[in-house]
């Protein structure tokens, strides 16, 4: 009898009323006493019977950073074991999936943009397939703040712009319009951030920093500033990514979280209003740590997926849901954003995420910089007008915001100093398409009031040009991107 030979596999197809009694030892395992004919066992659970079902990732989405381990990405799966796993095309380098388990994992090596994988899982009796869209950010190749810029060059770094402080790390407090070497950081620089009038730099996995020190935002348990870079105090190593605000200074370490400098809003998040001129562990926040940003007087922090974010709340940039000028020192979730985050980016004093692929903005919204159409100011997250898929990365300058869009960049709010990018000076609620980036961007860095992009293994800036912090020989603002003087072997 056909329909009694292949019992095991495939009793449910079968017509019961036809077979021939069963004999032998033990329980006669008909349909519904719970056992295998004739042996007494129990059984089998049909979630693991079968060819593979119901593959599916618990971040189908993710955004990765150049340089930090990734949480591994593990999948559901049912069906009869064992069961393999292969995904197309090649992931990016560093990265890598578990052939027996279909965990995701690794280090991102290198910039790789937004892309859909397909992973499949097999076993003897069939197949089944799910799709995950996958990027890596690079990390801070290119960063730029207040009137200065600053880039990552076959390993070393070069500064540009306003110089008062010592901004630019080349031994002096002049001015420069186009790029300058930093001193001392020739090879060996993983990142670079600029803050108000400071920047730091991973150089030899530890972090080094230079210019203002008012607050001890260098970290080097001093308030002198420094014109060259000095050895921020306790992190000569581990440290993985950087995010500086006005006059603060925040790092990944190690996965966890530390911060340094002024504190009078509690924007370094170690329940505290007291400045530090050296790191102090965020609080709550040892491990977990995927990527960070900061804000004029504010800190964020995407942790396991959802967003935390401490320090001023003036214009709701914290975004939970109530606005008010007292301080917030310890790290608080984003209303609504407790998973599905994968990047973040800070404004002055707005804030925004990238949330399964879509942009999300809260916070002032006195030129539109929220993007949502409007100039009402919002202390939860609101949509992004037209954003829904496709963002890498986004970042907000003083009173705007850009984006890295299915490889292009778009931007919004203010627009007096051309800082849209669009070719004019009107401002825009919603994101406008920056004239000649529409793709091969591979990273975006927003100032205060001029924006740069990574381009071909060259720097592009455009906006207000006052300090020369486009790097192009000139103090002429521009409307439109215009290429930094000397960069062609910038690579992500």
């Amino acid at each position: 009898m056909r329909c009694a030979a292949l019992w095991v596999i495939a009793f449910t197809a079968c017509n019961f009323s036809k077979l021939p009694p069963l004999t032998g030892g033990g329980d006669a395992g008909l349909p519904g006493d719970g056992g295998l004919p004739g042996d007494g066992s129990a059984a089998p659970d049909a979630s693991t019977m079968g060819p593979p079902a119901g593959l599916a990732y618990a971040r189908s989405f993710a955004l990765y950073t150049e340089g930090i381990p990734i949480h591994a990405n593990a999948p559901t799966v049912g069906g009869e074991p064992p069961i393999t796993f292969t995904i197309s095309p090649a992931l990016p380098d560093g990265l890598a999936l578990d052939p027996a388990t279909g965990i995701l994992s690794g280090t991102a090596a290198s910039f790789a943009a937004l892309a859909d994988y397909t992973v499949v899982a097999t076993n003897t009796l069939g197949s089944t397939s799910a799709r995950v869209t996958l990027g890596v950010n690079a990390n801070g190749v290119i960063s730029a703040y207040n009137a200065f810029a600053c880039a990552r060059v076959a390993g070393g770094a070069r500064c540009w712009g306003q110089n008062g402080f010592g901004d630019l790390g080349n031994g002096n407090n002049t001015q420069q319009n186009v790029p300058a070497q930093v001193t001392g950081l020739s090879s060996g620089v993983a990142a670079v951030a600029t803050g108000g009038f400071h920047t730091c730099a991973i150089a030899n996995r530890g972090a080094q920093c230079w210019g203002d020190n008012a607050d001890g935002n260098l970290g080097n348990n001093s308030t002198t500033m420094s014109f060259t870079p000095v050895v921020v105090s306790g992190l000569t190593s581990g440290v993985q990514a950087l995010a500086l605000g006005f006059i603060h200074t925040c790092a990944i370490v190690n996965g966890g979280m530390q911060c340094w400098g002024s504190n009078g809003q509690g924007q370094l998040g170690n329940n505290s209003t007291t400045s530090a001129l050296v790191p102090v562990p965020v609080q709550g926040l040892a491990s977990g740590v995927e990527a960070i940003a900061a804000g004029a007087d504010h800190t964020c922090a995407v942790v396991n997926g959802g967003l935390l974010c401490w320090g001023d709340n003036i214009g709701g940039e914290l975004g939970i849901g109530s606005t008010g000028p007292t301080p917030n020192p310890l790290p608080m979730p984003v209303t609504g954003l407790s998973s599905g985050v994968t990047g973040v980016g800070a404004g002055d004093i707005h804030t925004c995420a990238i949330v399964r692929g879509a942009a999300m903005c809260w916070g002032s919204n006195t030129h539109g910089q929220l993007g949502n159409n409007s100039t009402t100011s919002s202390s939860v997250p609101v949509q992004v007008a037209g954003l829904t898929s496709g963002v890498q990365q986004i970042g907000g300058g003083e009173t705007y915001t850009c984006a890295l869009v299915n490889g292009g960049v778009k931007c919004w709010g203010l627009n007096s100093s051309g800082q849209l990018g669009n070719g004019g000076s009107t401002d825009s609620p919603v994101p406008v398409q920056v004239t000649g980036l529409t793709s091969g961007v591979q990273a975006i860095a927003v100032g205060f009031v001029t924006a740069c992009a990574l381009v071909s293994g060259g720097v592009q800036c455009w906006g207000a040009n006052g300090a020369g912090e486009i790097g192009n020989n000139t103090t002429m603002d521009s409307a439109v991107p215009t290429p930094t003087s000397g960069l062609s072997n910038v690579t992500p």
